[in-house]
């Protein structure tokens, strides 16, 4: 019988087919590597920009809190002018405020009324004097309530004060100094 020998075919169809696996594999191998690469470099890419980015963002939010901090300071300032120039405001409207109380008290002062004492605080006066009779006291509170100056005119007390050859009232006067024109913050401030 006549033999033929098949195996050379055999291993040629193998080594062809293991050939063909190989390239198959290998270029599966390449191009799952070929597109691991290109997402890497799109990925370091995007990580780039998104970098850049974020340092363009930083530069402008360190840019505006210098902006930021320059108009804190300009308000505070403007705030510290505006309460200097309030102050003297109120200098300037109570500059002649407390000759004026001065002369309200003196003009309107009626005969047989001696003042002994005066003391103002926080734009309350209080007037300490003698008088001849209540009827002089109670003249001179009219008098010191219609001027402008002055507001809630109230006796404190009046007592007869005998030991000499005259009897007197001595008396004291309370009541709110009101200087025209003037705020009321500004005539306490004073």
């Amino acid at each position: 019988m006549i033999s033929i020998n098949l195996l050379p075919v055999r291993e040629a169809k193998k080594r062809e087919t293991e050939l063909k696996q190989a390239l198959v594999i290998g270029g599966v191998l390449g191009g799952t590597l070929l597109l691991i690469i290109a997402i890497h470099v799109v990925i370091v890419g995007r990580i780039s920009s998104v970098n850049s980015q974020v340092q363009t963002t930083q530069a402008e939010i360190d840019e505006l809190s210098k902006v930021i901090g320059n108009v804190a300071e300009y308000k505070k300032s403007k705030a510290d002018i505006e309460e200097k120039l309030t102050i003297i405001k109120t200098l300037e409207a109570n500059r002649g405020g407390p000759v004026r109380v001065l002369d309200e008290i003196a003009s309107r002062l009626p005969e047989k009324v001696w003042l002994t004492r005066l003391n103002e605080s926080n734009g309350s006066l209080s007037v300490e004097g003698l008088s001849i009779d209540n009827e002089t006291i109670a003249a001179y509170m009219i008098k010191l309530e219609e001027s402008p100056y002055f507001e809630n005119v109230e006796l404190e007390r009046s007592e007869l004060e005998e030991g000499g050859p005259v009897k007197l009232n001595r008396f004291t006067i309370s009541c709110s100094v009101a200087i025209p024109g003037v705020p009321e913050e500004a005539e306490s401030g004073a």
